[in-house]
């Protein structure tokens, strides 16, 4: 079965903010191995927000991008590095693993497993994003080093297994390619 997506159409250079008003540090950046990433700084059940992606809208996918819709992606701002003010825009610490315990739902990051204190927040990519602007092979240690790509390139059966944790864009727009 083939997914149709939309023609790619131009985004007016817009910086989306935060729309909840979070009081509440539900995760921080950590470094490991020289690398970031994200860690939960409480307890959090599934089903519990953790923050929600903010940032420049753009058309097409960037290697620090996330996909929230057909063609829509939010980028961090340009020029920001990865040393740059670990307390903003801490999505983008978001590390893929094929055994994640978060997906975004619209614009917000949601719990879908029970993340302990300290551990590291994850997202599938070939989950939420469409086709990858940077593929590159997994080492989340829960596969065998499976090429990350994007829903796109997913076999039927690998399309199958995230069901339950794809992006909402992506299940409308299959639930289109089979009426």
């Amino acid at each position: 079965m083939a997914l149709t997506v939309a023609k790619k159409t131009p985004v007016a250079a817009k910086t989306l903010t935060t729309r909840r008003d979070s009081h509440e540090v539900r995760v921080r950046t950590a470094a490991r191995d020289g690398q970031y990433h994200l860690i939960a700084t409480r307890t959090l059940a599934a089903g519990e927000f953790l923050m929600t992606i903010d940032g420049e809208l753009a058309c097409v996918p960037c290697r620090h991008s996330v996909q929230v819709g057909p063609q829509l992606h939010i980028a961090p701002p340009a020029g920001l590095t990865r040393n740059d003010a670990h307390d903003l825009y801490l999505w983008r610490f978001l590390n893929h693993s094929c055994k994640p315990n978060c997906m975004v739902v619209g614009r917000d990051l949601v719990a879908i497993a029970g993340i302990a204190v300290g551990e590291e927040v994850t997202l599938d990519y070939n989950s939420n994003e469409y086709d990858m602007a940077a593929p590159f092979r997994c080492h989340c240690g829960h596969c065998d080093g499976a090429n990350i790509r994007g829903y796109r390139h997913l076999s039927p059966a690998e399309r199958k297994r995230r069901q339950h944790r794809l992006a909402k864009y992506l299940r409308e727009a299959l639930d289109q390619t089979t009426v």
